[in-house]
């Protein structure tokens, strides 16, 4: 993950003062414009700064704890700063007005501008230490308007046929993303879903998106920089990916990630027919959101799902036992022949789940958990407080079954 957190807004900035140490002045103004791009207003005490190397390098230092972890347009500022430079130069040689430089810092301040001017280097591979500022303006006024087609993000990955994964930071490409795929990206803080610009710019989440040549969007990841894991991989309406679309996924989270777990997991890779199981005791499996997820056969000995959501998932023959499902859904989950002894089910919501045959012989259950539409065997053991239905008892199923105990 390394390469996809370089070149923050903070080591650009600090690139910029580095290179222009001698010419405070240019350094002062580049800072500037790089607040304004990133909409940090700047307090007047903070504002205060003189144009001595040391005073804008501590300006910065106290600054960076308000800055955005990454900026899809960062990669504007040393050249901004060039320019600046040469602004400067024309300004003192006579060439140029006094007051084109806040003009053009005026210009930049317009909604969208910035925006507009980093869309129309990276769409059209513009050739910056080539460009000179007035000309780029010229070419990029309008540009977010005009433009057509969904919002480029960062290439982090190429399939190597146009096909590639992007990786997603302005509001514009959530929006875009959140729209076609049918999913919260786009959506306000509101009805409990995260701020995902927010959660972007405080370096708590990497939004990624698999695109086609076109740059349509066919599947959305979400990398956790927290937990070090996939958080989600999700087709359109946050369905499991297509089956179409899930060998490429395969291949960018093993080329990109080392094959993390629930990433693949989540894409729907089978880890029985490939023989390659995880030790799932070493994964963080908490608090995370599986459909259709194949973990039939798994080794899940003592592993903990506590919190999580399963959703027509497989658990045939799993071995599970003394794990903990405290707060866990099972939803539609086939879990026949699972072996559930001693596991945790408190507080656990088991509906329309296929428990023939599987094991829970000195399993906790309650009265805090909560068990509807179940498939048992006919002859069921219970414990003093055992699990309840909405008719008081286990679902009656056919004579042929095998025995259940608890």
């Amino acid at each position: 993950m390394a390469r996809y957190l370089a070149n923050s807004p903070v080591g650009r900035l600090q690139h910029v003062l580095k290179t222009y140490r001698s010419k405070p002045m240019v350094a002062s103004q580049a800072l500037a414009v790089a607040l304004d791009a990133m909409s940090i207003v700047v307090a007047h005490e903070e504002e205060e700064w003189s144009n001595a190397p040391g005073d804008i390098e501590r300006a910065l230092s106290v600054l960076a704890r308000r800055l955005p972890k990454v900026y899809e347009y960062d990669f504007l500022f040393p050249w901004l700063a060039r320019e600046i430079a040469s602004l400067q130069y024309e300004i003192s040689d006579g060439e140029r007005a006094p007051g084109d430089l806040f003009d053009l810092r005026i210009d930049l301040r317009e909604p969208g501008a910035f925006e507009a001017l980093g869309r129309w280097a990276k769409d059209n591979r513009i050739d910056l230490t080539k460009t000179n500022v007035d000309t780029a303006m010229a070419a990029s006024r309008g540009y977010a308007l005009s433009h057509k087609g969904p919002p480029v993000g960062e290439t982090v990955y190429e399939f190597g046929d146009g096909w590639t994964v992007q990786r997603l930071s302005s509001r514009e490409q959530l929006d875009y993303e959140g729209e076609v795929m049918q999913n919260c990206l786009g959506m306000p803080s509101e009805d409990a879903n995260p701020d995902y610009c927010a959660e972007i710019r405080a370096g708590r989440s990497i939004i990624l998106s698999l695109r086609d040549p076109h740059g349509n969007a066919h599947a959305t990841l979400e990398w956790s920089p927290v937990r070090e894991q996939f958080r989600q991989v999700w087709g359109k309406g946050n369905a499991p990916p297509a089956k179409k679309y899930k060998q490429r996924l395969f291949d960018f989270i093993i080329s990109e990630f080392g094959g993390e777990p629930t990433g693949l997991l989540m894409a729907g890779y089978d880890f029985a027919a490939h023989g390659d199981w995880p030790d799932w005791r070493a994964v963080n499996l908490r608090a995370l959101v599986f459909k259709r997820v194949q973990l039939s056969g798994a080794d899940l000995h003592s592993v903990s799902l506590n919190q999580s959501e399963f959703e027509d998932c497989k658990f045939v023959g799993a071995n599970m036992m003394g794990a903990s499902l405290s707060s866990t859904r099972m939803e539609a989950c086939d879990m026949r022949g699972a072996d559930l002894r001693d596991a945790n089910l408190a507080f656990a919501i088991f509906e329309g789940v296929d428990l023939r045959g599987a094991d829970l012989r000195g399993a906790v259950v309650d009265y805090t958990a909560a068990f509807e539409d179940i498939a048992w065997d006919e002859m069921t053991s219970w414990h003093s407080r055992g699990p309840t239905t909405s008719s008081g008892g286990p679902t009656a199923t056919s004579d042929s079954l095998k025995y259940t105990t608890w």
